[in-house]
């Protein structure tokens, strides 16, 4: 079993939960710290990563490459992939209100969606 955490020290790592280690570390690919991670069930190895700075990681940590996006110019606030293993799809929570619906197999926005009043908590599927 493993899980993916993100830092105040910029950095999203992917541990293994039987054997309390960590066996992949992301470096480098935020630049204020890290709001919001979420596994893909759709793509076995990536991890969707938010900072504060608005930057989105989609990191493929098997193939240790990493796509990143500026959807928008403000804080995110929280990630989520779709709970579908057919879905590439992650929803980012945005400071401002917005949510932004991301293809993480095509590394590109597909939707915003605005509505929200204030500052996105949470996202879910």
């Amino acid at each position: 079993t493993i899980c993916a955490s993100g830092s105040a020290d910029l950095t999203v790592r992917v541990w293994d939960c039987d054997s309390l280690s960590c066996i992949h570390h992301l470096d480098g690919a935020h630049a204020k710290e890290v709001s919001g991670v979420s596994m893909s069930r759709a793509s076995r190895g990536v991890v969707v990563s938010v900072d504060k700075e608005g930057r989105i990681a989609i990191w493929d940590h098997v193939s240790n490459t990493v796509k990143k996006l500026s959807a928008l110019n403000t804080a995110a606030t929280c990630v989520r992939c779709s709970s579908s293993s057919s879905s590439t799809l992650a929803a980012v929570g945005y400071q401002n209100g917005i949510v932004v619906i991301v293809d993480t197999a095509a590394g590109a926005v597909v939707q915003k969606l605005v509505g929200h009043d204030g500052e996105v908590h949470a996202v879910d599927w």
